[in-house]
């Protein structure tokens, strides 16, 4: 049989420590004309009816405690009468002694120990009688007050704080998915959810009892929320808001000239600096002849503006009679002249110009003129 040891501090003016073991009450005494009768009458051991109670000896010689009468039933309305047997001659026995202390305890469901302390406390006397009364008894275990409940943790009326059991178990626990609501997992013969039930959570969806997920690339986006557009900050048609890559454009798919338009809404395109496509940007086109058989020929010129004007070939002193204001190309030979020329044959158009005069003759000026 189980033995349980309780050891609790006696209220008693003997101050020692008790202890009762479940043994002690399969002990059965002499028989004596020093029996005492102890009498809890009905309805003050109530809440231990089917228990047996028994008186013990707390002598302050003794090391301990020590049964001193048979076990007696606790009967349905709540009263038993213990008899405390004293020490008698003839019998090779401790039992209690005249004046040594009494103390009680109660053996529930075969091995739960029920301290009953009476307060004031009792003392032992030959033939004693003494009637009880609720007000004076208080009961605990292991140093705990009584707390009645169901102590199966198998049972879903489990009470954690109970140390006496009171047959309120009923139901054994049963774990499984208790959410009759659950999309997967539900068991009907549960009665403690185990958290194993399984609802939809984010994205997904509850279809014929099973999950759907509603997110094909994983990213937290649901496929119904998606925005497909590009996705990359360097083209020129991002998209800030797209959730899926989409295509993307860039300027320089166009020519280096190009630029984007700068929306990032997915909106944006390339813009053609390079109106004529030429390789030189817009920004950077010079207008003017480009026609090199042209009088009006510029080197530097990129884009024609139609003011090229065809070359002429003709004389182009202006001191000669057949002088071409529109020549670009000088053709001197072609100069004539009428009379004596005072620039000399050339007209005075080479480098080193001859002087032709029909007289000598000499200038003076004048000092100081």
């Amino acid at each position: 049989m189980k033995k349980i040891s309780l050891f609790i501090m006696s209220i008693f003016a003997v101050g020692v420590t008790l202890a009762q073991s479940v043994d002690d009450f399969s002990f059965s005494p002499q028989t004596s004309d020093n029996t005492g009768s102890i009498v809890f009458p009905a309805g003050t051991l109530s809440d231990y009816q089917g228990g047996l109670i028994m008186a013990f000896g707390t002598s302050e010689d003794s090391d301990g405690v020590s049964p001193v009468s048979a076990a007696t039933l606790i009967n349905e309305d709540g009263s038993s009468g213990p008899a405390p047997i004293g020490t008698f001659a003839g019998c090779e026995c401790d039992y209690a002694d005249s004046g040594e202390a009494l103390t009680f305890a109660i053996l529930m469901n075969g091995e739960v120990i029920v301290i009953t302390q009476v307060a004031p406390p009792l003392t032992y006397a030959a033939n004693m009688f003494e009637v009880l009364d609720s007000s004076m008894l208080s009961f605990s275990i292991d140093g705990a007050d009584v707390a009645f409940g169901c102590t199966d943790d198998s049972m879903t009326e489990f009470d954690a704080t109970a140390n006496l059991d009171d047959a309120s178990c009923s139901t054994t626990i049963v774990e499984g998915c208790t959410d009759a609501a659950a999309c997967v997992g539900f068991d009907e013969l549960a009665n403690v959810d185990d958290g194993s039930c399984i609802n939809p959570q984010g994205c997904e969806t509850c279809e014929n009892g099973a999950i759907i997920a509603n997110d094909d690339d994983n990213d937290t986006v649901c496929n119904d929320d998606e925005v497909e557009g590009c996705q990359d900050e360097s083209a020129c048609n991002y998209m800030d808001l797209a959730t899926d890559s989409g295509a993307c454009i860039f300027s320089t798919d166009l020519d280096d000239c190009a630029t984007c338009s700068g929306e990032q809404d997915g909106t944006g395109t390339i813009v053609d600096n390079d109106s004529d496509d030429d390789a030189v940007c817009n920004a950077n086109e010079v207008e003017g002849c480009t026609t090199v058989e042209s009088c009006n020929y510029m080197a530097l010129a990129t884009d024609d503006d139609g003011s090229c004007v065809a070359i002429v070939v003709g004389c182009m002193n202006p001191s000669a009679d057949n002088f071409n204001e529109d020549a670009c190309v000088a053709d001197d030979e072609s100069c004539e002249y009428s009379g004596i020329n005072p620039w000399g044959q050339g007209g005075g158009s080479e480098p080193a110009p001859t002087y032709i005069t029909a007289n000598n003759m000499s200038v003076l000026i004048q000092a100081g003129t």
